[in-house]
């Protein structure tokens, strides 16, 4: 068995090591992570010319089914714009369709095609590799923890606008 990597903290310029109060503030672990996290997804995705937003929205839409693009953007946090230009990627990809929604001819629905739901496996498998190699670095148990504690944080500042995290699941 592989021995596992420990992160290398004192480079050999000591003029760039990170100061030991900044590697205690949690807005710089944390989005730190989560960049690493997002290239190394992306780079899984690269060879379908996706990136994690895009497999965010199809893995909703696979969970959900089809929903109108207002409210996959509020689902899943997404600002107007930035849901419209991943909507137009994914649109473009022949991965899903707009319709006219009946409820609201103002606005479309969002479905996945025959291509994207073929697709989304191969997406899984390669996301969550991706995910797996960055969490290595951690126990199962301490993965398990990690996830339990960001769920109780997305809670405590998201929970009102999503019900889908209930308390009881962190």
């Amino acid at each position: 068995m592989a021995a596992k990597k420990t992160l290398e903290l004192k480079p050999e310029n000591p003029v760039l090591e990170i100061p030991r109060i900044v590697l205690e503030r949690m807005a710089f672990l944390l989005v730190k992570n989560a960049f690493k996290l997002r290239d190394m997804t992306e780079e899984a995705l690269r060879p379908h010319g996706l990136v994690g937003r895009h497999w965010g929205i199809l893995t909703t839409l696979k969970e959900k089914g089809s929903l109108a693009q207002h409210d996959l953007g509020r689902c899943i946090h997404m600002d107007r714009s930035t849901m419209v230009m991943v909507i137009d990627d994914l649109e473009k990809a022949g991965l899903v369709e707009r319709r006219s929604n009946p409820q609201d001819r103002r606005a479309h629905s969002i479905h996945v095609t025959e291509k994207g739901k073929n697709l989304l496996p191969e997406l899984n498998r390669l996301g969550l590799s991706a995910e797996k190699k960055f969490l290595s670095a951690l126990s199962p148990k301490e993965q398990k923890d990690l996830t339990q504690i960001l769920q109780k944080l997305l809670s405590a500042h998201y929970g009102a606008a999503n019900p889908g995290l209930k308390k009881s699941e962190v």
